[in-house]
This record gives structure tokens, C-alpha cells and sequence, in this order.
């Protein structure tokens, strides 16, 4: 999984800095860009749980991670024309919801089991709002700020890992500290 994580560090900021320069051209091209991208998610979360052997305990990641996997094959192939708009984005809205709740529920248990972890919560708790946003009203605009939004959440999907790993750390440094004077 390191060498996942090391490769992820490094595509996904590429990722965002091509999203941040051509995100007006990615409007034209929203079934491709989304597409990849519930691709790219998918094949991740299906390789993390073969290599968890997770496949009998959290079926239902796993599945879901498959069932995510055939809707951005079925986006990248079948629905690629600028008339189908409206349905891309409400798809994307949608797969970005069911997401985004996951990660406010792991998120959520963070906080309760060790104490951090708010500023997940209200990047979950943004994007969720953007995502309604898109499914209420999938035009232009949106679909924009959604986007754009796409660019920081693949830069924060490699930095809170590390973020919360240092804030870990320093938690553990004070309670040994509080312990060693006690």
C-alpha cells in the first residue's frame, strides 16, 4: 500500500495542476473528465480491498467500488455527447454524494476514536453541499465550480493523510509527555 500511496501523492497533484490550467476546455469534455476520474477512485478502492483481503468483511466496498467502476465505463463509452450534459452531472453529483458520506462517516469515527479530523469533515460536508447543487441544477456554472472543486479535493485527498499522521503524532508526543510527569 506504500507504493500506492507514494504514487498517489504524486499523480494527483499532477492531476489537479492540469485541472486548475484547462478547466474551462474540461466543460466540453465533462463525460471524459469524469469518467476517468470515477475510474481511477474505483480501481483504487477494488485494489485496496484484494490487497486487505477485505473482499468477505466489507463486501459492499468492494462492490461498490465494481458497481462505480461499470458506471464510469458506461460514462466513458456510451455517454460522451455535449447533449448529455445534464446526465453527466447529475451522475457525477450523485457518485460524489454517496463519496463524500462515506468519507464523512470515517471522518466522523476519527474525531470520536482520537480526536481530529474537523477539517475533513468540512471539506465532506462542502462538497456534499456543491454536489446537490449540481443535481438541483446541472448547468454551466456549476458544473465549473465542481470541477475547480475536483482539483483541491485531489490535492487534500494526498495532503489530510499527511496532515492527520503529523497531528497524530504530536497527540501521542504530548499523552507520552502527560504520562512520563505523572
Amino acid at each position: 500500500m506504500k507504493k500506492w500511496d507514494i504514487i498517489k501523492t504524486i499523480i494527483y497533484p499532477i492531476f489537479a495542476i492540469i485541472i486548475f490550467i484547462f478547466h474551462e476546455s474540461f466543460i466540453g469534455y465533462l463525460s471524459y473528465l469524469v469518467s476517468s476520474i470515477m475510474l481511477l477512485y474505483s480501481i483504487e478502492g477494488i485494489i485496496k480491498s484484494i490487497i486487505k483481503r477485505d473482499l468477505l468483511i466489507h463486501m459492499t466496498s468492494f462492490y461498490g467500488d465494481f458497481l462505480v467502476f461499470i458506471l464510469g465505463l458506461v460514462l466513458l463509452i456510451f455517454i460522451n455527447d455535449e447533449t448529455q450534459f445534464e446526465s453527466v452531472a447529475v451522475i457525477w453529483g450523485t457518485w460524489v454524494i454517496l463519496r463524500e458520506s462515506k468519507e464523512l462517516f470515517e471522518a466522523t469515527e476519527t474525531i470520536f476514536k482520537k480526536g481530529y479530523g474537523l477539517f475533513n469533515i468540512s471539506e465532506s460536508i462542502i462538497v456534499i453541499v456543491y454536489s446537490i447543487l449540481l443535481i438541483i441544477n446541472p448547468v454551466e456554472h456549476h458544473v465549473h465550480a465542481h470541477i475547480i472543486l475536483l482539483g483541491i479535493e485531489l490535492i487534500l485527498d494526498v495532503l489530510f493523510p499527511i496532515i492527520n499522521k503529523r497531528i497524530e503524532i504530536s497527540i501521542n508526543r504530548i499523552k507520552e509527555k502527560r504520562n512520563q510527569k505523572l
